[in-house]
């Protein structure tokens, strides 16, 4: 039928939304820690869940980009 999503466009879109529920579970986790953490040798640094939240940002923006949605404020 012609509404239905194609089976690959329904796994680009279902990636993106899991990127975008990491990303989110992220930054309320960051957002309880604090931005930054402490080390053991007592030096404070960027928390390090931000590296994860760049990283799922940027796969769901990819994602959304091969479906061709490139609405800005999406992450």
């Amino acid at each position: 039928e012609a509404s239905e999503v194609p089976a690959v466009a329904a796994a680009v879109l279902r990636s993106a939304a899991e990127a975008l529920d990491r990303v989110k579970q992220v930054r309320d986790r960051i957002a309880a820690e604090g931005l930054t953490v402490t080390t053991a040798r007592g030096t404070t640094v960027p928390h390090p869940l931000h590296r994860v939240e760049k990283a799922a940002a940027a796969h769901a923006l990819a994602a959304l980009r091969t479906l061709g949605i490139e609405e800005g404020g999406i992450v």
